[in-house]
């Protein structure tokens, strides 16, 4: 893979991303009190409605539950990115195989009929050594944003490889890309230029990897539009620092809200 170009980052903004930071926790302490409870009692609800008998006899009811599921999913997305972007726990490494968590991934944000996956490992298989789940949520956030950038009919593709001792995934699409005057701001938290996006999808995804050791970079992609490369330790160098970082942003939050 050709060292791609990185766009570079302007770093005037320090008083405006602290800002934005504490602005964030405020939204996190308030969406953990706010949010997670009724959430809860219209998936019991829902559970409750699915269970009734006759509802097989109804696709029209069955439909709208469904609805109300992947609704009530996307709105327990956009809390876990709050708290979990907020206040993000050190990685419990372990050995991945990338073939098997982007299975997952590809289950978690179905690709439209219009968008073509394409997987380009340098050798097979791809073992990463990192954690499973919050590797899962960053690839998760890089694809959903690559298929909204794509809108209709293109191409995602993932090209994993080794270079100069550390294990890169570049992945690109060949949607519209993103306009220079966003690029110094994009991994901005709440910073975002779709009219239904939270701003917080890229920047949990590069606190992830931080987490890891790793780089998540804005880059010249292989196709059209945007790239992003992800770039985290060798398996050796990710064993000999498992330790990973204790406490994230201990000033911008309270202590972590208990679920009632």
């Amino acid at each position: 893979m050709v060292k791609p170009q990185i766009w570079p980052e302007e770093t005037g903004e320090a008083g405006a991303s602290q800002e934005g930071l504490l602005h964030l926790g405020r939204l996190a302490a308030a969406a953990g009190h706010e949010l997670r409870n009724p959430l809860a009692v219209i998936h019991n609800a829902v559970y409750l409605l699915r269970a009734r008998p006759g509802l097989a006899d109804d696709p029209r009811g069955r439909e709208y539950l469904d609805l109300i599921g992947e609704e009530l999913a996307c709105a327990r997305r956009i809390i876990d990115d709050l708290l979990g972007g907020a206040r993000v726990r050190p990685p419990r490494r372990a050995a991945v195989p990338l073939e098997d968590l982007l299975a997952r991934v590809l289950a978690d944000v179905p690709l439209p009929p219009g968008i073509r996956w394409q997987y380009c490992p340098e050798q097979a298989p791809v073992i990463l050594q990192a954690d499973p789940g919050q590797l899962r949520q960053v690839l998760r956030n890089l694809l959903a944003n690559a298929v909204q950038a794509i809108g209709g009919e293109g191409v995602v593709r993932l090209r994993a490889c080794t270079r100069e001792g550390r294990q890169q995934l570049l992945l690109s699409d060949s949607g519209e890309g993103v306009d220079p005057a966003h690029h110094a701001r994009l991994f901005e938290p709440l910073f975002s230029t779709r009219t239904a996006g939270n701003g917080l999808g890229l920047w949990v995804a590069r606190e992830l990897v931080r987490r890891h050791g790793g780089e998540l970079s804005l880059v010249e992609g292989e196709l059209a539009g945007a790239g992003f490369l992800l770039s985290l330790p060798s398996a050796e160098a990710a064993t000999a620092d498992s330790a990973g970082i204790s406490e994230p942003f201990p000033e911008l939050l309270p202590e972590p809200l208990s679920e009632e």
